[in-house]
């Protein structure tokens, strides 16, 4: 019988990963399957509001770039007709 599972962990600081398995496994052996995958780092509080603040700041640095020299088309565009529909 074979069974999948995922699960997202946290090892502990000596990198040690404790795998518990459904107790109906219980003195069998099996064959375990580990797939390390990198998460994404969780942010707390404080570090989601500096990066926020940080990117309203860019915004706001930004805002009106371009008010002084707005970026034109030098010529007409081209007509494409178009089929009518119906």
């Amino acid at each position: 019988m074979m069974e999948t599972a995922s699960k997202t962990v946290i090892t502990d600081e000596n990198g040690v990963l404790r795998v518990e398995v459904p107790t109906r496994f219980r003195n069998k052996r099996v064959k375990v399957v580990v797939v390390f995958e990198e998460e994404e780092q969780i942010l707390t509080d404080a570090e989601r509001e500096a990066r926020q603040a940080e990117y309203r700041a860019v915004l706001a640095r930004s805002y009106g770039a371009l008010a002084d020299d707005p970026m034109e088309i030098p010529y007409d565009p081209p007509i494409i007709p178009r089929e009518t529909v119906d």
